[in-house]
Formats: C-alpha cells, sequence, structure tokens
C-alpha cells in the first residue's frame, strides 16, 4: 500500500514539474563549434531526459549481453 502512495506521489511531482516548466517561457541558447541552436527549456529537457533514458538503456543492453555470453555453456 505504501508502495503505491509513493509512487502516486511521484507522478503528482512530476505533473506538478511539467505544468510549472510549460508556464515558464525560458529559451536556451546552444553555441558549439559554430552551431547555433535555439530552442524552449522545455523542449531542452525533454531532449535530455530522452537522451539520458537511451544511453541508460543501451548501457544496460550491453551489460546483459556481456553477462549472458559469460554465463553460456558449451554444447556438449
Amino acid at each position: 500500500m505504501m508502495c503505491i502512495l509513493f509512487y502516486i506521489l511521484i507522478i503528482i511531482f512530476l505533473i506538478v514539474g511539467i505544468v510549472w516548466l510549460a508556464d515558464q517561457q525560458g529559451t536556451a541558447t546552444i553555441n558549439w563549434l559554430g552551431w547555433h541552436v535555439e530552442t524552449t527549456a522545455s523542449i531542452l529537457l525533454a531532449l535530455l531526459l530522452t537522451t539520458g533514458a537511451t544511453i541508460g538503456s543501451l548501457f544496460r543492453l550491453i551489460i546483459r549481453i556481456i553477462r549472458w555470453s559469460s554465463n553460456k555453456k558449451p554444447l556438449h
């Protein structure tokens, strides 16, 4: 029961944070190696979260492949 309440509380905080960020009209400007990117803060945050989730998922996949290959037994 406490676990469910904890997850609901986390979801509520995430929703409040997303709504607050959507209400703020901030911009983010990136100048790097001659490239100029200008976007809103919420789009930048979404891009960073997506990139982090993708890198984390790839890392977990690589670790699972390494563990799977080291646990394989010979066929004889």
